[in-house]
């Protein structure tokens, strides 16, 4: 019977040297962790998948990097990090990502190109002055901004021809705004050497840079990427210098963040400022730290509110993902799907994939290229070779959809115009024409839509459109003014042909037997003549493609368009 209480007490003195022991090793990783905050301004921790959601409720602003059933993983600054101490959470202090392992960097720019190196600092700005002088006439090196820490915010413009605002949809990629995921931003530069190079022998490219604006900032965050050192990426951190995630700073209608919400960084602020120059209507952000695409929303989850054109974004991400696999099937494969709706994954607020899909109702994903943020160079080939026909697929969808242009009757005024899908639309989803040129972009899932073409002083419209995977519709609508003339019964319907780059042309109401329809282009040099004998025919052709003035014209009404070819 003595026996017992001996083992109990055994008992006890094991679990108070237990206790004691975690005490320490806990003292010991407290620390530690303000050691590395001191010395970072962030700190790399794991707390149980279990306590997350408790400690989340209690603390704004955490930035949570992936989870899984067992742990969640977190960057913290020195205020949240006091928020885990106060509510007792245990954590586990771990290393930073961008130091766990020597880097490769650079010695020459063409090491970079070949994924063999990553850049240091000056040669990255050696690399991006390279393109725009080897290039001139392809591609224009903008400065987005300029970093607190003085770097600059740079990215590449490329096109055939001239850009005067409006004429083209903007696809715009942008990486590495979290400083230590730097996959894309080796991609990123491979993809703009690629282009360049290629814009007279590859199609696909060639018909990108005709018809859109291709736009690519390979690094958004270069005070995080080169934090220790200009020289190297080692040691790199995620936040910028104010130990601030700069993926939970964009404007947020949700929370109520706008542009003049107070803690605006100086980076988001030259970004925004720099998209509203340039409005991307398909963008794509980069990051590193899991394998799997994400589309809008952040900050709604999905049983709460999806994205009118929600069909379409799963449609894109199935397209990236079934091109990526091709090269490696068992890339993205975080989810089976290769991809998820993004609060499903986990809920970030002031994100600018929102920010860009709903204040600037542009489409945006964020992609997630890599497990790990910073690998060994020796893995950027592969990631490329994953990723370099799914880049290039996804900007070449800017080329599909809805083409339209708004302008006013009789005078063919470009008209900024609000196009909108009754009983479609919701949550800012639609967008609108160009002032400049009334040219309006709308991506669309495979079906049949009714636009309500709106604008201050005219008469609205309502047009159904046929969409089709991968193809353009282009479409012209003209506005009358309020008060104006009211149609008579003479019409002439103009119909175009898409694929074809054709338009059929018939009167209405019209007793003439003979008409002429010519095409214009936009110097008014006549470049297509045309008489018809009836009340129909077809201008146009495979040689016609661009944009035109159509100018019809019989004994009792004439009509002068723009259209698209």
């Amino acid at each position: 019977m003595r026996k017992i209480p001996e083992i109990l007490f055994l008992a006890f003195l094991f679990l108070q040297g237990t206790v004691f022991s975690q005490d320490l090793n806990r003292e010991k990783n407290i620390n530690l962790t303000l050691s590395i905050l001191s010395a970072r301004g962030e700190a790399y921790i794991a707390i149980p998948t279990a306590q997350r959601k408790s400690f989340l409720m209690n603390m704004e602003g955490l930035t949570l990097d992936k989870q899984s059933d067992s742990l969640s993983f977190f960057y913290v600054d020195t205020e949240q990090f006091q928020g885990i101490l106060n509510a007792n959470i245990d954590f586990e202090i771990l290393t930073a990502p961008s130091m766990l392992a020597p880097v490769r960097m650079a010695s020459d720019l063409d090491e970079i190109l070949a994924g063999a190196a990553y850049p240091g600092y000056q040669q990255y700005l050696d690399l991006m002055k390279r393109f725009g002088e080897t290039y001139p006439d392809l591609c224009t090196i903008d400065t987005i901004g300029v970093s607190i820490g003085g770097k600059l915010i740079l990215s590449a413009r490329m096109q055939n021809g001239d850009y005067t605002g409006g004429e083209r949809p903007i696809v715009f990629y942008s990486s590495s705004m979290h400083g230590d995921e730097s996959v894309g931003y080796s991609l990123m530069l491979m993809l703009i050497d690629d282009v360049l190079k290629n814009a007279v022998s590859s199609p696909q490219i060639s018909t990108i840079l005709n018809d859109m604006v291709l736009i690519i900032n390979p690094l958004s965050n270069p005070d995080g990427a080169y934090f220790q050192s200009d020289v190297s990426l080692f040691g790199a951190k995620r936040y910028n210098l104010n130990n601030v995630d700069l993926n939970r700073n964009f404007p947020d209608v949700r929370l109520g963040m706008d542009y003049s919400s107070p803690g605006m960084e100086k980076e988001n602020l030259a970004m925004v400022s720099y998209m509203e120059k340039f409005p991307p209507m398909l963008s794509a952000n980069f990051h590193t730290g899991a394998e799997v695409l994400n589309y809008p929303w952040d900050s709604w989850y999905s049983d709460e509110r999806k994205h009118a054109d929600n069909e379409w974004f799963i449609e894109i991400c199935k397209d990236y993902v079934q091109a990526a696999r091709s090269s490696d099937p068992s890339y993205l494969r975080l989810y089976p799907e290769g991809y998820v709706f993004g609060s499903d994954w986990y809920w970030i607020p002031g994100g600018r994939q929102d920010f860009v899909t709903y204040n600037l109702r542009g489409r945006e994903l964020t992609i997630e290229l890599s497990d790990v943020k910073l690998p060994a160079v020796s893995q950027i080939p592969g990631f490329w070779n994953k990723n370099r026909t799914a880049l290039l697929d996804l900007a070449a969808k800017a080329g599909f959809g809805i083409y339209g242009t708004v302008s006013e009757r009789g005078t063919l005024k470009p008209i900024a115009a609000k196009v909108e899908i009754p009983g479609y639309d919701q949550n800012e989803s639609n967008v609108f024409s160009h002032r400049q040129t009334g040219n309006f972009f709308r991506f669309l899932p495979q079906g049949s839509y009714e636009l309500e073409i709106s604008a201050e002083g005219y008469v609205s419209e309502f047009v159904t459109v046929q969409v089709i995977k991968n193809q353009r519709t282009e479409i012209g609508i003209q506005l009358a003014k309020i008060g104006g003339e009211e149609p008579s019964d003479l019409e002439i319907l103009v119909k175009s042909s898409p694929g074809n780059h054709e338009l059929f042309i018939e009167l209405k109401g019209d007793g003439s037997e003979v008409f002429s329809a010519d095409l214009y282009d936009l110097t008014g040099r006549i470049v297509q003549e045309n008489i018809f004998i009836g009340n129909s025919g077809t201008v146009g052709g495979a040689m016609f493609r661009g944009i035109y003035i159509l100018k019809v014209k019989s004994k009792q009404q004439s009509l002068n368009r723009l259209v698209f070819l």
